[in-house]
Protein backbone atom coordinates (compact mmCIF):
# COMPACT_ATOMS: atom_id res chain seq x y z
CA UNK A 1 0.00 0.00 0.00
CA UNK A 2 2.78 2.40 0.73
CA UNK A 3 4.55 1.60 -2.41
CA UNK A 4 1.24 2.41 -4.44
CA UNK A 5 0.91 5.68 -2.69
CA UNK A 6 4.26 6.15 -3.32
CA UNK A 7 4.02 5.63 -6.81
CA UNK A 8 1.36 8.08 -6.79
CA UNK A 9 2.98 10.74 -5.34
CA UNK A 10 5.79 10.51 -7.53
CA UNK A 11 3.34 10.88 -10.63
CA UNK A 12 1.98 13.98 -9.42
CA UNK A 13 4.78 15.47 -8.55
CA UNK A 14 6.73 14.35 -11.99
CA UNK A 15 3.30 16.35 -13.88
CA UNK A 16 3.52 19.80 -12.00
CA UNK A 17 7.11 19.54 -12.71
CA UNK A 18 6.89 18.83 -16.65
CA UNK A 19 3.30 20.22 -17.60
CA UNK A 20 2.24 18.10 -20.44
CA UNK A 21 0.32 21.93 -22.11
CA UNK A 22 3.50 23.95 -21.31
CA UNK A 23 6.10 21.72 -23.08
CA UNK A 24 4.07 21.63 -25.99
CA UNK A 25 3.46 25.49 -26.05
CA UNK A 26 7.32 25.58 -26.29
CA UNK A 27 7.57 23.07 -29.19
CA UNK A 28 4.96 23.74 -31.64
CA UNK A 29 4.85 27.35 -30.95
CA UNK A 30 1.52 27.94 -28.39
CA UNK A 31 0.40 31.86 -28.15
CA UNK A 32 -3.25 33.83 -27.30
CA UNK A 33 -4.77 33.81 -30.38
CA UNK A 34 -7.85 36.47 -30.68
CA UNK A 35 -10.95 34.95 -31.20
CA UNK A 36 -13.88 37.12 -30.13
CA UNK A 37 -14.79 40.93 -28.82
CA UNK A 38 -17.53 41.68 -26.31
CA UNK A 39 -18.73 45.20 -26.62
CA UNK A 40 -19.94 46.98 -23.30
CA UNK A 41 -21.64 49.95 -25.04
CA UNK A 42 -23.76 49.73 -21.50
CA UNK A 43 -27.22 51.42 -23.69
CA UNK A 44 -29.07 50.91 -20.11
CA UNK A 45 -26.96 52.30 -17.69
CA UNK A 46 -26.38 55.63 -20.28
CA UNK A 47 -30.02 56.20 -20.31
CA UNK A 48 -30.34 56.33 -16.39
CA UNK A 49 -27.50 58.58 -16.20
CA UNK A 50 -29.38 60.59 -19.04
CA UNK A 51 -32.27 60.47 -17.48
CA UNK A 52 -31.46 62.55 -14.42
CA UNK A 53 -32.81 65.66 -14.26
CA UNK A 54 -29.87 67.94 -13.91
CA UNK A 55 -27.54 66.04 -16.10
CA UNK A 56 -27.30 65.31 -19.53
CA UNK A 57 -25.21 62.30 -21.10
CA UNK A 58 -24.26 61.52 -24.74
CA UNK A 59 -21.56 58.90 -25.55
CA UNK A 60 -20.27 57.18 -28.90
CA UNK A 61 -19.06 53.76 -28.98
CA UNK A 62 -16.60 52.23 -31.54
CA UNK A 63 -14.07 49.05 -30.64
CA UNK A 64 -11.07 51.23 -29.23
CA UNK A 65 -12.54 54.85 -29.84
CA UNK A 66 -14.98 55.74 -27.19
CA UNK A 67 -16.30 59.40 -26.35
CA UNK A 68 -18.35 60.78 -23.80
CA UNK A 69 -19.98 64.10 -22.96
CA UNK A 70 -22.07 65.49 -19.29
CA UNK A 71 -23.89 68.81 -19.62
CA UNK A 72 -25.18 69.89 -16.50
CA UNK A 73 -29.08 71.42 -17.39
CA UNK A 74 -29.79 72.04 -13.37
CA UNK A 75 -31.12 74.43 -11.44
CA UNK A 76 -28.85 77.52 -9.92
CA UNK A 77 -30.84 78.03 -6.87
CA UNK A 78 -27.69 79.90 -4.92
CA UNK A 79 -26.00 81.18 -7.79
CA UNK A 80 -23.21 79.96 -8.09
CA UNK A 81 -23.00 79.72 -11.57
CA UNK A 82 -23.25 76.56 -12.56
CA UNK A 83 -23.05 75.69 -16.24
CA UNK A 84 -21.17 74.29 -18.36
CA UNK A 85 -20.47 70.56 -20.46
CA UNK A 86 -17.80 68.28 -19.89
CA UNK A 87 -15.99 65.94 -22.42
CA UNK A 88 -13.45 63.10 -23.06
CA UNK A 89 -12.14 60.78 -25.48
CA UNK A 90 -10.06 57.72 -25.13
CA UNK A 91 -8.35 55.46 -28.25
CA UNK A 92 -6.47 52.13 -28.15
CA UNK A 93 -4.94 50.97 -30.77
CA UNK A 94 -2.66 48.41 -32.39
CA UNK A 95 -4.47 45.63 -30.38
CA UNK A 96 -2.79 42.19 -31.72
CA UNK A 97 -4.16 39.12 -33.02
CA UNK A 98 -1.80 37.30 -31.59
CA UNK A 99 0.24 37.39 -28.29
CA UNK A 100 3.24 35.40 -27.46
CA UNK A 101 3.91 34.38 -23.78
CA UNK A 102 6.19 36.67 -21.89
CA UNK A 103 6.58 38.98 -24.75
CA UNK A 104 5.52 42.61 -24.47
CA UNK A 105 2.16 43.25 -25.58
CA UNK A 106 2.56 47.35 -26.76
CA UNK A 107 -0.76 48.82 -27.54
CA UNK A 108 -0.97 52.67 -28.66
CA UNK A 109 -3.03 55.00 -26.27
CA UNK A 110 -4.29 58.53 -26.13
CA UNK A 111 -7.23 60.29 -23.33
CA UNK A 112 -7.85 63.87 -23.57
CA UNK A 113 -10.64 66.17 -22.80
CA UNK A 114 -12.44 67.07 -25.69
CA UNK A 115 -14.51 70.13 -24.09
CA UNK A 116 -14.66 71.95 -20.38
CA UNK A 117 -16.71 74.60 -20.58
CA UNK A 118 -18.31 74.57 -16.92
CA UNK A 119 -18.51 76.53 -14.10
CA UNK A 120 -18.66 75.63 -10.38
CA UNK A 121 -18.74 71.43 -11.36
CA UNK A 122 -17.06 68.82 -10.90
CA UNK A 123 -16.09 65.95 -13.17
CA UNK A 124 -13.63 63.26 -13.27
CA UNK A 125 -13.17 60.74 -16.17
CA UNK A 126 -10.61 57.71 -16.15
CA UNK A 127 -9.45 55.18 -19.03
CA UNK A 128 -7.46 51.63 -18.26
CA UNK A 129 -6.39 48.79 -20.34
CA UNK A 130 -5.37 45.29 -18.60
CA UNK A 131 -5.75 41.66 -19.16
CA UNK A 132 -8.43 40.14 -17.19
CA UNK A 133 -11.43 37.15 -16.89
CA UNK A 134 -12.69 37.19 -19.93
CA UNK A 135 -16.09 38.20 -19.30
CA UNK A 136 -15.37 40.31 -16.80
CA UNK A 137 -16.83 43.97 -17.85
CA UNK A 138 -15.81 47.26 -17.55
CA UNK A 139 -16.31 49.17 -13.70
CA UNK A 140 -14.75 45.62 -12.31
CA UNK A 141 -11.71 44.06 -11.93
CA UNK A 142 -10.49 40.56 -10.44
CA UNK A 143 -7.49 40.13 -7.84
CA UNK A 144 -5.09 38.60 -10.83
CA UNK A 145 -5.48 41.42 -13.35
CA UNK A 146 -2.36 41.96 -15.56
CA UNK A 147 -2.75 46.30 -16.09
CA UNK A 148 -0.96 48.33 -18.97
CA UNK A 149 1.38 50.54 -17.83
CA UNK A 150 3.36 53.61 -19.18
CA UNK A 151 7.27 54.22 -18.81
CA UNK A 152 6.20 55.67 -15.54
CA UNK A 153 4.61 53.34 -14.06
CA UNK A 154 0.80 54.78 -13.92
CA UNK A 155 -1.78 52.60 -14.41
CA UNK A 156 -4.79 54.77 -14.15
CA UNK A 157 -5.20 57.86 -16.19
CA UNK A 158 -7.36 60.65 -15.12
CA UNK A 159 -8.71 63.84 -16.54
CA UNK A 160 -11.24 66.40 -14.47
CA UNK A 161 -12.63 69.64 -14.57
CA UNK A 162 -10.15 71.10 -12.42
CA UNK A 163 -7.07 69.09 -14.21
CA UNK A 164 -6.82 68.90 -17.15
CA UNK A 165 -4.53 66.10 -17.86
CA UNK A 166 -3.90 64.47 -21.14
CA UNK A 167 -1.89 61.45 -22.38
CA UNK A 168 -0.75 60.76 -25.66
CA UNK A 169 2.00 57.45 -26.32
CA UNK A 170 2.04 53.62 -25.66
CA UNK A 171 1.16 51.53 -22.96
CA UNK A 172 2.66 47.92 -21.90
CA UNK A 173 1.87 44.68 -19.93
CA UNK A 174 2.92 41.05 -20.28
CA UNK A 175 1.58 37.46 -20.30
CA UNK A 176 2.51 34.11 -19.51
CA UNK A 177 1.64 30.99 -20.46
CA UNK A 178 -1.70 29.24 -20.41
CA UNK A 179 -3.19 25.74 -20.60
CA UNK A 180 -5.15 24.22 -23.01
CA UNK A 181 -8.54 25.92 -22.62
CA UNK A 182 -7.42 29.06 -21.17
CA UNK A 183 -9.45 31.87 -22.33
CA UNK A 184 -8.73 35.98 -21.14
CA UNK A 185 -9.37 39.30 -22.25
CA UNK A 186 -6.93 42.06 -23.02
CA UNK A 187 -9.92 44.79 -21.95
CA UNK A 188 -9.40 48.79 -22.67
CA UNK A 189 -12.25 50.89 -20.98
CA UNK A 190 -13.33 54.55 -20.36
CA UNK A 191 -15.69 56.01 -17.15
CA UNK A 192 -17.31 59.35 -16.86
CA UNK A 193 -19.49 58.26 -14.24
CA UNK A 194 -20.36 55.63 -16.88
CA UNK A 195 -18.50 53.06 -18.35
CA UNK A 196 -17.80 51.10 -21.53
CA UNK A 197 -15.20 49.06 -23.60
CA UNK A 198 -14.17 46.50 -25.28
CA UNK A 199 -12.87 43.20 -24.29
CA UNK A 200 -10.23 41.40 -26.89
CA UNK A 201 -10.97 37.72 -26.04
CA UNK A 202 -8.16 34.83 -26.38
CA UNK A 203 -8.00 31.90 -26.64
CA UNK A 204 -4.58 29.50 -25.75
CA UNK A 205 -3.89 27.67 -29.06
CA UNK A 206 -1.56 26.39 -31.21
CA UNK A 207 -0.66 29.40 -33.90
CA UNK A 208 -0.39 27.27 -36.89
CA UNK A 209 -3.78 25.52 -36.50
CA UNK A 210 -5.49 28.86 -35.36
CA UNK A 211 -9.07 29.49 -37.27
CA UNK A 212 -10.29 32.03 -36.05
CA UNK A 213 -11.59 34.22 -38.52
CA UNK A 214 -10.89 38.20 -36.89
CA UNK A 215 -11.81 40.26 -40.02
CA UNK A 216 -15.01 41.80 -38.20
CA UNK A 217 -13.22 41.99 -34.97
CA UNK A 218 -12.02 45.89 -36.02
CA UNK A 219 -8.66 45.20 -34.35
CA UNK A 220 -5.16 46.59 -35.94
CA UNK A 221 -3.64 43.88 -38.22
CA UNK A 222 -1.34 42.51 -36.84
CA UNK A 223 2.67 42.68 -37.70
CA UNK A 224 3.75 39.37 -39.12
CA UNK A 225 7.06 37.87 -39.07
CA UNK A 226 8.39 35.95 -41.55
CA UNK A 227 11.72 34.85 -41.45
CA UNK A 228 13.79 35.38 -44.96
CA UNK A 229 14.54 32.08 -45.24
CA UNK A 230 11.08 30.93 -45.79
CA UNK A 231 10.48 33.88 -48.45
CA UNK A 232 11.05 31.55 -51.26
CA UNK A 233 10.26 34.62 -54.06
CA UNK A 234 13.59 36.22 -52.46
CA UNK A 235 15.68 32.94 -52.59
CA UNK A 236 14.91 33.01 -56.58
CA UNK A 237 15.69 36.77 -57.12
CA UNK A 238 18.94 36.28 -54.79
CA UNK A 239 20.23 33.28 -56.96
CA UNK A 240 20.24 35.48 -60.04
CA UNK A 241 21.97 38.33 -58.60
CA UNK A 242 24.91 35.83 -57.23
CA UNK A 243 25.22 34.38 -60.06
CA UNK A 244 26.06 37.85 -61.82
CA UNK A 245 29.29 38.29 -59.39
CA UNK A 246 32.54 38.34 -61.25
CA UNK A 247 36.11 37.67 -60.14
CA UNK A 248 37.05 41.12 -60.02
CA UNK A 249 33.14 41.56 -58.34
CA UNK A 250 34.48 39.50 -55.12
CA UNK A 251 37.99 40.63 -55.07
CA UNK A 252 36.48 44.23 -54.61
CA UNK A 253 33.99 43.08 -52.19
CA UNK A 254 36.62 41.60 -49.71
CA UNK A 255 38.62 44.69 -49.93
CA UNK A 256 35.83 46.09 -47.72
CA UNK A 257 36.47 44.18 -44.66
CA UNK A 258 38.19 46.74 -42.64
CA UNK A 259 34.68 49.37 -42.99
CA UNK A 260 32.12 46.93 -40.46
CA UNK A 261 32.89 44.17 -37.73
CA UNK A 262 30.98 42.11 -35.23
CA UNK A 263 31.15 43.57 -31.95
CA UNK A 264 29.06 41.24 -30.42
CA UNK A 265 27.30 37.76 -30.82
CA UNK A 266 24.76 35.44 -29.28
CA UNK A 267 23.13 32.37 -30.07
CA UNK A 268 22.91 31.29 -34.09
CA UNK A 269 24.16 34.06 -36.48
CA UNK A 270 25.16 33.58 -40.15
CA UNK A 271 26.24 35.16 -43.02
CA UNK A 272 25.88 34.27 -46.69
CA UNK A 273 28.49 35.66 -49.27
CA UNK A 274 26.57 37.95 -52.03
CA UNK A 275 28.10 35.46 -54.91
CA UNK A 276 26.95 32.47 -53.25
CA UNK A 277 23.61 31.40 -54.85
CA UNK A 278 22.46 28.35 -51.95
CA UNK A 279 21.86 29.20 -48.34
CA UNK A 280 23.63 25.57 -47.62
CA UNK A 281 26.87 27.89 -48.63
CA UNK A 282 26.20 30.04 -45.51
CA UNK A 283 28.32 29.69 -42.42
CA UNK A 284 28.34 30.28 -38.76
CA UNK A 285 29.61 33.62 -38.00
CA UNK A 286 32.47 34.13 -35.22
CA UNK A 287 34.10 37.69 -34.09
CA UNK A 288 36.69 36.51 -36.29
CA UNK A 289 34.63 36.55 -39.88
CA UNK A 290 35.02 38.99 -41.78
CA UNK A 291 32.40 41.32 -43.11
CA UNK A 292 32.23 42.21 -46.69
CA UNK A 293 29.95 44.57 -49.04
CA UNK A 294 27.23 42.19 -50.34
CA UNK A 295 27.00 40.28 -47.17
CA UNK A 296 23.13 38.78 -46.15
CA UNK A 297 23.79 38.05 -42.62
CA UNK A 298 20.85 36.35 -40.46
CA UNK A 299 20.44 36.30 -36.66
CA UNK A 300 18.51 33.17 -36.04
CA UNK A 301 15.76 32.69 -33.20
CA UNK A 302 16.63 33.90 -29.47
CA UNK A 303 19.89 35.25 -31.18
CA UNK A 304 21.23 38.70 -32.36
CA UNK A 305 24.81 40.45 -33.53
CA UNK A 306 26.45 43.99 -33.16
CA UNK A 307 27.83 45.17 -35.96
CA UNK A 308 30.37 47.65 -35.29
CA UNK A 309 31.57 50.86 -38.07
CA UNK A 310 35.16 51.78 -38.69
CA UNK A 311 34.06 55.41 -37.41
CA UNK A 312 32.58 53.30 -34.38
CA UNK A 313 28.56 53.64 -35.06
CA UNK A 314 26.64 50.84 -33.54
CA UNK A 315 24.23 49.10 -35.22
CA UNK A 316 22.24 45.84 -33.66
CA UNK A 317 20.51 43.22 -35.24
CA UNK A 318 17.48 41.91 -32.82
CA UNK A 319 16.54 37.92 -33.65
CA UNK A 320 15.12 36.95 -36.71
CA UNK A 321 16.33 39.33 -38.40
CA UNK A 322 17.85 39.53 -42.11
CA UNK A 323 20.24 42.35 -44.06
CA UNK A 324 22.39 42.72 -46.86
CA UNK A 325 25.29 45.28 -46.75
CA UNK A 326 26.41 47.84 -49.57
CA UNK A 327 29.43 49.19 -48.22
CA UNK A 328 31.38 49.87 -51.23
CA UNK A 329 32.09 53.38 -50.23
CA UNK A 330 32.82 54.13 -46.51
CA UNK A 331 31.07 57.04 -46.97
CA UNK A 332 28.09 56.17 -48.73
CA UNK A 333 26.68 52.92 -47.16
CA UNK A 334 23.36 51.66 -48.01
CA UNK A 335 21.64 48.41 -45.90
CA UNK A 336 18.57 46.77 -47.03
CA UNK A 337 16.89 45.36 -44.15
CA UNK A 338 14.97 42.31 -45.36
CA UNK A 339 13.06 40.83 -42.03
CA UNK A 340 13.12 41.53 -38.21
CA UNK A 341 14.49 44.31 -35.81
CA UNK A 342 16.98 46.76 -35.92
CA UNK A 343 18.42 49.22 -33.03
CA UNK A 344 21.08 51.98 -34.82
CA UNK A 345 23.52 54.44 -33.53
CA UNK A 346 25.12 56.71 -36.37
CA UNK A 347 25.20 59.82 -33.95
CA UNK A 348 28.97 59.92 -35.21
CA UNK A 349 28.52 58.48 -38.73
CA UNK A 350 30.83 59.59 -41.52
CA UNK A 351 30.62 63.44 -41.07
CA UNK A 352 30.25 64.02 -45.02
CA UNK A 353 28.53 60.82 -45.53
CA UNK A 354 25.04 59.05 -45.27
CA UNK A 355 23.45 55.73 -44.85
CA UNK A 356 20.02 54.59 -46.48
CA UNK A 357 18.28 51.77 -44.93
CA UNK A 358 15.78 50.23 -47.49
CA UNK A 359 13.06 48.45 -45.98
CA UNK A 360 10.31 46.61 -47.41
CA UNK A 361 7.66 49.51 -47.64
CA UNK A 362 9.86 52.61 -47.09
CA UNK A 363 13.38 54.13 -47.19
CA UNK A 364 14.99 55.63 -44.18
CA UNK A 365 17.49 58.47 -44.68
CA UNK A 366 20.03 58.23 -41.96
CA UNK A 367 22.31 60.64 -40.84
CA UNK A 368 23.68 61.52 -37.31
CA UNK A 369 20.47 59.92 -34.95
CA UNK A 370 19.83 56.92 -33.31
CA UNK A 371 16.86 54.73 -34.85
CA UNK A 372 15.11 51.70 -34.52
CA UNK A 373 13.37 49.98 -38.02
CA UNK A 374 10.54 47.30 -37.61
CA UNK A 375 10.15 45.32 -40.77
CA UNK A 376 7.38 42.86 -41.09
CA UNK A 377 5.77 40.93 -43.87
CA UNK A 378 3.10 44.12 -44.98
CA UNK A 379 4.77 47.07 -42.39
CA UNK A 380 7.85 48.51 -42.26
CA UNK A 381 7.76 50.95 -39.19
CA UNK A 382 10.84 53.94 -38.22
CA UNK A 383 10.79 54.85 -34.59
CA UNK A 384 13.55 57.87 -34.20
CA UNK A 385 15.02 58.30 -30.55
CA UNK A 386 17.71 60.59 -31.29
CA UNK A 387 17.54 63.62 -34.29
CA UNK A 388 15.61 63.21 -37.64
CA UNK A 389 14.85 61.02 -40.74
CA UNK A 390 13.48 61.68 -43.95
CA UNK A 391 10.81 58.78 -44.30
CA UNK A 392 10.03 57.86 -47.57
CA UNK A 393 7.40 55.31 -49.01
CA UNK A 394 8.66 53.43 -51.88
CA UNK A 395 4.80 52.86 -53.14
CA UNK A 396 3.69 56.54 -53.27
CA UNK A 397 6.81 58.43 -52.47
CA UNK A 398 5.39 60.50 -50.08
CA UNK A 399 8.04 61.68 -47.44
CA UNK A 400 7.78 62.48 -44.29
CA UNK A 401 10.38 63.98 -41.66
CA UNK A 402 10.10 62.17 -38.51
CA UNK A 403 11.92 63.64 -35.45
CA UNK A 404 12.98 62.32 -31.75
CA UNK A 405 9.80 60.84 -30.13
CA UNK A 406 8.13 59.96 -33.06
CA UNK A 407 7.37 57.01 -35.31
CA UNK A 408 5.33 55.96 -38.70
CA UNK A 409 4.16 52.92 -40.33
CA UNK A 410 4.74 52.26 -43.96
CA UNK A 411 2.75 50.31 -46.08
CA UNK A 412 1.77 49.29 -49.79
CA UNK A 413 -0.75 52.66 -49.42
CA UNK A 414 1.76 54.98 -48.06
CA UNK A 415 3.02 56.68 -44.70
CA UNK A 416 0.83 56.54 -41.88
CA UNK A 417 0.37 59.47 -39.63
CA UNK A 418 3.29 60.34 -37.06
CA UNK A 419 2.95 58.92 -33.90
CA UNK A 420 4.54 59.26 -30.63
CA UNK A 421 6.28 57.06 -28.84
CA UNK A 422 7.94 56.86 -25.18
CA UNK A 423 11.91 57.12 -25.96
CA UNK A 424 12.92 56.06 -22.39
CA UNK A 425 10.64 53.03 -22.70
CA UNK A 426 12.09 52.21 -25.63
CA UNK A 427 16.01 52.94 -24.26
CA UNK A 428 14.64 49.64 -22.03
CA UNK A 429 14.04 47.28 -24.75
CA UNK A 430 17.83 48.03 -25.95
CA UNK A 431 19.65 48.55 -22.75
CA UNK A 432 22.16 45.89 -23.19
CA UNK A 433 23.25 47.65 -26.70
CA UNK A 434 23.81 50.84 -24.82
CA UNK A 435 25.68 49.21 -21.78
CA UNK A 436 28.23 47.74 -24.87
CA UNK A 437 28.53 51.17 -26.46
CA UNK A 438 29.54 52.64 -22.93
CA UNK A 439 31.83 50.16 -22.23
CA UNK A 440 33.24 50.40 -25.46
CA UNK A 441 33.79 54.14 -24.83
CA UNK A 442 35.22 53.42 -21.46
CA UNK A 443 37.91 51.09 -23.60
CA UNK A 444 38.50 53.78 -25.84
CA UNK A 445 39.32 56.29 -23.27
CA UNK A 446 41.86 53.41 -21.68
CA UNK A 447 43.37 53.15 -24.87
CA UNK A 448 43.78 57.09 -25.81
CA UNK A 449 45.83 57.05 -22.20
CA UNK A 450 47.56 54.80 -22.57
CA UNK A 451 48.72 55.80 -25.70
CA UNK A 452 49.20 59.59 -24.53
CA UNK A 453 51.28 57.91 -22.21
CA UNK A 454 53.18 55.84 -24.82
CA UNK A 455 53.81 59.31 -26.35
CA UNK A 456 54.81 61.17 -23.18
CA UNK A 457 57.63 58.60 -21.98
CA UNK A 458 58.76 58.24 -25.76
CA UNK A 459 59.05 62.15 -25.81
CA UNK A 460 60.82 62.42 -22.25
CA UNK A 461 63.14 59.30 -23.52
CA UNK A 462 64.14 61.74 -26.57
CA UNK A 463 64.99 64.36 -24.86
CA UNK A 464 66.78 63.01 -21.83
CA UNK A 465 68.53 60.95 -24.76
CA UNK A 466 69.34 64.53 -25.90
CA UNK A 467 70.81 65.67 -22.32
CA UNK A 468 72.55 62.76 -21.84
CA UNK A 469 74.90 62.92 -25.35
CA UNK A 470 75.06 67.06 -24.30
CA UNK A 471 76.51 65.70 -21.14
CA UNK A 472 78.55 62.92 -22.51
CA UNK A 473 79.88 64.81 -25.07
CA UNK A 474 81.21 67.64 -22.66
CA UNK A 475 82.88 64.88 -20.46
CA UNK A 476 84.43 63.24 -23.15
CA UNK A 477 85.73 66.65 -24.64
CA UNK A 478 87.20 67.92 -21.02
CA UNK A 479 88.89 64.22 -20.74
CA UNK A 480 90.56 65.01 -24.10
CA UNK A 481 91.46 68.31 -22.94
CA UNK A 482 92.66 67.15 -19.49
CA UNK A 483 95.19 64.56 -21.15
CA UNK A 484 96.45 66.75 -23.88
CA UNK A 485 97.50 69.02 -21.38
CA UNK A 486 99.60 66.53 -18.89
CA UNK A 487 100.96 65.32 -22.47
CA UNK A 488 102.50 68.85 -22.75
CA UNK A 489 103.52 69.50 -18.96
CA UNK A 490 105.03 66.06 -19.18
CA UNK A 491 106.78 66.95 -22.49
CA UNK A 492 108.16 70.77 -21.09
CA UNK A 493 110.09 68.73 -18.41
Amino acid sequence: MRRRMLFVVLIVLFLGLFDPFKIKAENDEYAWVLIDAIDYRNEDKWKIADDHESYAYSYSYNRGIYEASVTYEGDDIYDQGLTGTFGIKATFGNIPNVIYPNEAVVIDFSFSQTINSTKGLSFTGYATADFDQWDVGPGGRTGGSIMFADSEGNTNFTTSTTDDNSYSGQLTASLGSGREGSRIALRVQMSIGTAMGTNFIYDWQKVEDATANTDDIMVTPPKKKVPIEQNYEFWEKWAEQANKWTEADIEEAKNTSKIVKYGDLHGEVIVLRGWEEDIDQAIFVDFDTPIYHGDLIITKRRSGAILSFSDMSTYQMEENTSIILDIKSEKTTNIEQLAGVIWGNFKNMMKDGSLNIEMGQAVAGIKATTFVCEVYEEVSTLKVIEGSIAYTSLHTNDQVLVNAGEMVDAHKNGLDEVMTFDIEEEKIKWSDVYEYINQQEKDDEKEELVDDVSVQIEEDTEQSGFWLYIIGGGIIVIGLSIALLSKKKGNSK
